[in-house]
């Protein structure tokens, strides 16, 4: 890179005075100096670039050795064998635990939707246990225990039964 100045231009064009002579050869030396800087970084990026390089295909040389020491010592390839079989596996089972989480996630929602009319249900089974035994016994009727154990015997939930209970009285 040239340096033209307006110093410079003054030079060529008027008689050289020793200030305008000065100017220009501060600026001759001060472009020189501004090329030897970079020329000099230039080459350092070179070479930092060529070290860069070097290094990227030493480890790909290294990457590609062991590739190749991998398939062919057949030891190292059972290995391989071995731990891609166990890898398979570990896939199989995640993806069992993932579809097995995602049937117990649907049964939680929907066991919480129902939960409002579970509590409700239980709560009008144990309502209709004591209007049953209460309405035998306004009737003076010894039937109740007899009731309890048709109840265990037979697992007939208690509601189905005071239904057929009212429709007889």
């Amino acid at each position: 890179m040239r340096y033209t100045s307006p110093d410079f231009v003054l030079a060529k064009s008027s008689v050289c005075t020793l200030q305008t002579c000065e100017v220009f050869l501060a600026g001759v030396f001060q472009s020189h100096e501004e090329d030897d800087r970079k020329v000099r970084r230039r080459e350092k990026n070179r070479v930092a670039a060529q070290r860069s390089r070097k290094k990227q295909t030493q480890k790909a040389d290294k990457l590609h050795e062991a590739w190749a020491c991998l398939h062919t010592n057949p030891a190292h390839r059972a290995v391989g064998v071995r731990h891609r079989k166990e890898y398979e596996s570990l896939e199989q089972e995640n993806t069992s635990l993932k579809r097995e989480i995602g049937k117990l996630t649907d049964e939680m929602k929907h066991l919480s939707e129902g939960y409002i009319g579970t509590v409700l249900e239980r709560k009008l089974h144990n309502h209709a246990e004591f209007s049953v035994l209460w309405l035998w016994q306004d009737r003076c009727v010894a039937i109740p225990v007899l009731l309890k154990l048709v109840f265990a015997l037979m697992a007939i939930p208690l509601l189905v039964f005071e239904m057929m209970l009212l429709c007889v009285l």
